[in-house]
């Protein structure tokens, strides 16, 4: 038993230095945590706590040795139980987008592949064969990042719970680069409305216009909102479960404000997110839909605006080459006014519209009831029959 001063304390058992100390009430406290022992003694007297914490300590390391004689690649839980445990958790704390793509590799992939394996039976050569087969040699590097993490994660638990050594611990993928798009150039940004122009009546066209003159992502326009005539409102939607929603003000730029008369704005936000990717793809089909956010803030940054202020329009938390800190951005609070003044240098281009079109591709009038083309609609209508009465 030594001491190193007056409130650090220390032991050695079994080769391994445990650390204690005095509690206000005077009795001593002992806790360790490693090698998937958990102790935690107190006693009245360092003796007694020392006498106590060797005792406890052996019977931990007796117990150890029981479990791993008792778990045997014959005897132990299935894969899937582990598998099925730790979906439950992932069902708790993250968002149902992210839990359901976790929950379909588990159904649909490790289910059919190791259903009846026990949790004890895989070994590190197989996992590695298993991912170079069927996703790496198929050059799906992505997909193989993706399952190399979920795979990790189950067996990490079972190592906690029953002390199996992780077969994941050296099994490795190739390094794989996401791909990140490009924004659209300037005669591409022009092309692009002048087909949303004459092609109003897809509903997808009120949803480019938005996305590339705000920068929001395609899950935030059901919750976008127009205020004071100067803001678009809306949620950003890649916040963790568990953390506040975030809600953020995105200035009406000369740009946007250009082409509002030809948005339906309810129209954009109820516009289906699968339909925004196939026919954005069918357009420009070297373009994908999240190049529309790209090209906002391409645009924001060529204009001028402060690299600050485009991070809060576009609801990034920090981003390279900003050289402030997170912690200074958190105490910069940057008023409307200020931003409305940096908003107005994002007015780059003026054409001539062409005149909208609400019959390129005709569909049943009643499929936009709140469209701009069926509001004309039944005002003509009603004019139409108060001229005949």
């Amino acid at each position: 038993m030594s001491t190193t001063n007056k409130n650090k304390y220390m032991f050695a058992v079994h080769d391994v230095i445990i650390h204690y100390r005095q509690l206000p009430s005077g009795a001593y406290q002992a806790r360790m945590k490693r090698k998937g022992i958990e102790l935690d003694i107190r006693a009245h007297s360092q003796k007694e706590l020392k006498k106590q914490f060797i005792k406890a300590f052996d019977e931990a390391l007796e117990q150890q040795k029981l479990d791993d004689a008792m778990i045997t690649p014959d005897n132990s839980p299935t894969f899937m139980e582990y598998a099925y445990k730790w979906l439950a958790i992932k069902k708790r704390t993250t968002k149902p987008s992210t839990y359901k793509e976790y929950d379909r590799q588990v159904d649909n992939v490790l289910f059919l592949k190791f259903a009846d394996r026990k949790a004890a039976s895989f070994t590190r050569d197989e996992l590695q064969n298993y991912l170079f087969e069927e996703y790496v040699d198929q050059n799906k590097l992505r997909t193989a990042h993706k399952m190399h993490l979920t795979l990790r994660c189950i067996f990490d638990l079972i190592e906690d719970d029953l002390g199996i050594p992780s077969p994941m611990r050296k099994v490795i993928v190739p390094r794989f680069a996401a791909k990140h798009g490009h924004a659209f150039t300037y005669e591409e940004e022009r092309e692009l409305v002048d087909y949303c122009i004459t092609h109003l009546d897809y509903e997808t066209s009120h949803a480019f216009l938005v996305l590339l003159y705000t920068g929001m992502r395609r899950s935030e326009l059901a919750r976008m909102e127009i205020i004071d005539d100067k803001w678009i409102r809306t949620v950003t939607s890649k916040t963790r479960m568990g953390k506040n929603e975030e809600v953020r003000l995105i200035p009406i730029t000369p740009m946007l404000r250009r082409v509002m008369p030809y948005i339906n704005f309810e129209t954009a936000k109820n516009c289906p997110l699968g339909r925004i990717t196939s026919r954005l793809h069918q357009v420009f089909p070297n373009h994908h839909a999240h190049e529309l956010r790209y090209t906002f803030i391409t645009r924001c940054k060529e204009s001028g605006v402060n690299l600050e202020l485009v991070m809060m329009w576009d609801g990034h938390s920090q981003e390279k080459g900003i050289g402030s800190s997170v912690v200074d951005r958190g105490y910069t609070d940057y008023s409307k006014e200020f931003q409305l003044k940096q908003s107005l240098l994002v007015d780059y281009q003026q054409w001539d519209f062409p005149e909208p079109n609400y019959d390129s591709h005709p569909r049943p009038e009643n499929y936009f009831p709140n469209s701009k083309y069926n509001k004309s609609l039944r005002a003509a209508t009603a004019q139409a029959q108060n001229t005949t009465v």
